[in-house]
């Protein structure tokens, strides 16, 4: 049987626990027949992300948490070409349980004892709901015997009942052993109903209802409590006040809580202001990343600054260099994972993508002193082969457009805008003989250097700086770079070159945000003592 999460959840005996809390403790929120929990975003067709702490037993704060879960209903349309089935998405949790468990740098993940096999593989946990009432989570229990639901993975006997495989499809079904096994059937229990599935199916309204008549009292997640007539009388309010974590067993990890997502923090970066930021999320139904950017907002010190040079010349240079640094510590990431992760669908898109900015002790601006980390679920859990594209050549490309978004995405032009100009210039330099070397679009208003700040019409006074122009020219070159590798053969590219161009961007970046400013003409000065005192000066 799958390991509980339950005892996690508790103070127990080390009186530390995951806290899990609530989107509002209203009463009427016990009335609503949705989830109360704290979703901060949909991570990819397999996992959301739900907002938690470690606390003590006392209820203080020890840590804020992300805590990435498997879903029960994946966002992804079946197709026989290219087919996915739940053994492809097991797979997948394996490689990114490899991925982060192996990347000895990475701090920022926690792992669970339970969750961690004796031959180091990750253990899905046991099913979880939860009750408003009582604010309590238990494991679903069956109707008839009152023993634990599990899932079922024999495809035999799935298909004897007229479901369909585990291994060649994308659902899945909870039954009881104990049933199967005094009297050789079982009932299955799936999260929704389908239309194809035989009639004696139930789903997860059908097991809530059935939990009123637990055959064996002692054994019912509901016994002893005062509300259960009120549970289970005419309105069957227990439909809305108990409602699954996760109706099946799930897959999870824990990540120290990030600041702010990626593209926020971009867009930050930019130039835009908070509540521009928080409009939009809002109107597009993202509260969760609206709350980490209010969250930012309310515990950023007043005297802090967000840059060094806002308002100047070098701010243009200011800002390219943090979206460099950003890019250096993305790109990276995925450098030793290009031949084994199938990018970009439905695998990691930049929206998976979170920022940590450091503590505001130090004397560097907010937005000079962060770190970028990924929270997804990462590749394509599909093993199908491509006779012309190897993975290699799709992972690069991919990442050639998130740095194009990465540095000019703005309010007017959107990633879906951005990633069309790129394969606009892809196509008119595949049209031409000998296309595909240097970067093209120069002239193009879509990669003009303004487009680097949120508000290109006012981000900076006048023109870009001609020594700061071409810095930007050679990062969109780096850029494309990754475009021309992915469709003239990833094989000739190299990493270490690219990492080393990289690099001393970066650094001639670095350079042109500190070179001394200039303010006009200098009265030439004799004397060695006025040479001097000239150069500590300027």
């Amino acid at each position: 049987m799958a390991p509980s999460l339950i005892p996690y959840l508790g103070p127990g005996s080390s009186g530390f626990f995951l806290d899990i809390p609530l989107r509002s403790e209203h009463p009427a929120e016990l009335d609503r027949p949705v989830s109360p929990f704290l979703r901060v975003i949909q991570s990819g067709p397999f996992a959301r992300i739900v907002e938690a702490r470690f606390a003590t037993d006392a209820g203080g704060e020890i840590k804020r948490v992300f805590v990435l879960v498997q879903e029960d209903e994946y966002r992804l349309s079946q197709n026989e070409i290219w087919p996915v089935s739940n053994v492809d998405v097991d797979r997948c949790w394996q490689q990114a349980f490899s991925f982060y468990s192996g990347n000895k740098q990475d701090s920022t993940i926690i792992f669970l004892s339970a969750q961690i096999t004796g031959d180091r593989q990750l253990a899905p946990f046991r099913s979880l709901f939860f009750c408003k009432v009582k604010r309590r989570f238990f494991h679903p229990v069956c109707p008839e015997s009152g023993s634990f639901l599990e899932q079922c993975y024999d495809d035999d006997l799935l298909r004897a009942a007229g479901l369909p495989a585990y291994s060649d499809s994308l659902r899945r079904y909870l039954f009881c052993p104990s049933c199967l096994t005094s009297n050789g059937k079982s009932f299955f229990y799936t999260r929704l109903s389908d239309s194809a599935d035989p009639p004696e199916t139930r789903d997860c309204s059908d097991l809530i209802r059935c939990w009123g008549d637990v055959a064996d009292p002692d054994r019912s997640p509901c016994r002893q409590c005062p509300e259960q007539q009120a549970c289970y009388g005419k309105d069957v309010s227990a439909l809305s006040r108990i409602v699954p974590f996760s109706f099946y067993p799930f897959f999870m990890f824990i990540f120290d809580a990030p600041t702010v997502s990626g593209m926020d923090f971009l867009a930050l970066v930019s130039g835009a202001s908070y509540d521009e930021l928080e409009s939009r999320l809002s109107g597009r139904q993202e509260s969760g990343r609206a709350r980490c950017l209010r969250t930012l907002k309310q515990s950023r010190p007043e005297r802090v600054p967000a840059f060094l040079f806002e308002g100047e010349d070098r701010h243009f240079p200011e800002v390219l260099y943090l979206k460099v640094c950003f890019l250096s510590e993305l790109v990276p990431m995925f450098f030793p994972e290009l031949n084994r992760v199938t990018f970009p669908d439905p695998g990691l898109s930049i929206e998976r993508v979170w920022v940590r900015i450091g503590d505001q002790k130090g004397l560097l601006p907010l937005l000079w002193n962060f770190s970028v980390s990924v929270i997804d679920v990462a590749g394509s859990p599909s093993q199908a082969a491509f006779i012309s594209d190897t993975p290699s050549s799709r992972s690069l490309f991919y990442l050639g457009l998130v740095w194009f978004c990465a540095l000019l995405v703005n309010k007017r032009q959107e990633i879906a805008q951005v990633c069309d100009a790129v394969r606009a210039l892809v196509e008119a330099e595949q049209n031409r003989d000998g296309g595909l070397e240097a970067f093209p679009g120069r002239d193009d208003p879509a990669f003009s250097p303004k487009e680097i700040f949120w508000d290109p019409d006012t981000g900076i006074q006048g023109d870009v700086p001609e020594e700061f122009e071409s810095l930007w020219v050679e990062s969109l070159g780096l850029g494309w770079s990754l475009i021309r590798a992915a469709l003239k053969g990833a094989d000739k590219w190299s990493e270490n070159t690219f990492l080393s161009e990289l690099e001393s961007l970066r650094d001639r970046v670095k350079a042109g945000v500190f070179q001394p400013q200039s303010k006009g003409p200098v009265d030439t000065v004799d004397g060695r003592a006025n040479r001097e005192i000239r150069k500590i000066l300027e």
